[in-house]
């Protein structure tokens, strides 16, 4: 959702709260029409007594949590104890959480029809070169328990890609998040540990080495990037790293039915 956010603020401050040294002789061609405070990386504007304090927030979301008001802030002072303040939205880069909610009969191809329509409603904006998509689908079904697949993710998401070329000129990198169809919260940490077991191994299941299976997926980046990409992952050891995982879970998860259970 491209745009613009125009917003008039009237800003006045009496000599009574400017500093000692704005009020001085040799001071008195400077004045202060607009302060920003660079603080935090949500965008938002509150009254003081008096004037008033902005904080411009983030140009560009780094995450996920970051998807919604980014840009930077184009204030123009007049003639008026006015300013003027607009959003302009220049992030090169969209961070989009979209749901989608699969039934047991749904098809690869309606998949497909639905998350290129999910797309679509969404406009681009000039300025912008990625969207880092999250496909957060509930559901359950047959379709639905082979996207716990990485293979079959990356495959769904080329065929996405394709789909909408045309008429999304823009570069696409989709991540899945799923969840399960009236889900609820385990009442033992036993369940929990042993909902955790069953899909680390059928994570170890899809690869005899997953790291390098997860870079096959990064093939886009840089090349000097990727090498040392393949450099680090060379001097990990995959055994190592699901040991620690079932260590780490068994340690977190694995409580008895009376204690608190934290997700």
């Amino acid at each position: 959702t491209a745009g613009e956010l125009t917003q008039a603020i009237p800003l006045s401050l009496s000599d009574e709260y400017l500093p000692a040294e704005w009020q001085s002789e040799e001071s008195n061609d400077v004045s202060v029409d607009y302060l920003a405070l660079c603080k935090g990386t949500q965008r938002h504007t509150f009254e003081m007594h008096p004037g008033v304090a902005h904080h411009p927030g983030t140009a560009q979301g780094l995450n996920f949590g970051e998807h919604e008001q980014n840009g930077v802030t184009l204030v123009t002072v007049g003639t008026e104890p006015q300013l003027e303040q607009r959003t302009l939205r220049l992030a090169s880069v969209r961070w989009l959480v979209l749901k989608l909610q699969l039934q047991p009969e749904t098809s690869r191809s309606h998949l497909i029809h639905l998350m290129q329509e999910s797309l679509l409603s969404h406009q681009k904006g000039s300025h912008e070169k990625l969207w880092m998509v999250r496909w957060q689908l509930q559901g359950s079904g047959e379709l639905f328990d082979s996207l716990r697949n990485f293979k079959h993710q990356g495959s769904l998401s080329n065929e996405l890609a394709l789909v909408v070329k045309e008429r999304l000129p823009v570069g696409i990198e989709q991540s899945f998040y799923l969840q399960a169809k009236n889900s609820e919260l385990p009442g033992t940490g036993s369940t929990l540990s042993q909902l955790f077991q069953t899909q680390l191994n059928t994570f170890q299941s899809e690869s005899e080495h997953p790291l390098q299976q997860l870079l096959t997926q990064a093939t886009h980046l840089d090349q000097s990037w990727l090498q040392r990409l393949n450099s680090v992952t060379a001097q990990l050891d995959d055994r190592q790293i699901i040991n620690a995982a079932i260590h780490n879970g068994q340690t977190w998860l694995d409580v008895s039915s009376d204690e608190e259970v934290h997700v």
